[in-house]
């Protein structure tokens, strides 16, 4: 095998090692704030949405457990390649007044904890 051929197959090898550490940070952000969003409803939880490209504008309905905010955060990421805009949105019209500290179970937010507790 040439070292031209030697270097790309390492080039690309290293692309998506870089795809997989990144993939997986960020559903471990997403993750963790998923399950640290206050439970009320659970129509919070429910909702936060994971997409590439474009922000997801939609709402789902209440769901304790926020399995639809879990499936849209592993599925979102399955394409997912270096260089790509990843949106992680919360669409209710309450969610930033919580994020920013106006929840009591929730007092320093849900994702920027979440984003805080990262270590590369």
């Amino acid at each position: 095998m040439s070292f031209s051929l030697q270097a790309k197959k390492a080039i690309t090898n290293i692309k998506s090692e870089q795809s997989k550490v990144v993939r997986g940070t960020l559903i471990g952000i997403f993750s963790r704030t998923i399950k640290r969003t206050p439970v009320v409803s659970g129509r919070l939880r429910n909702n936060w949405h994971t997409s590439i490209g474009q922000v997801d504008s939609g709402t789902r309905g209440e769901n304790k457990a926020g399995t639809d905010s879990v499936s849209s955060a592993s599925d979102g990421m399955k394409s997912f390649k270096i260089g790509d805009a990843v949106y992680f949105s919360n669409n209710l019209p309450y969610a930033e007044r919580i994020e920013n500290g106006g929840f009591a179970k929730a007092p320093a937010g849900m994702l920027k904890v979440s984003i805080s507790e990262v270590t590369l």
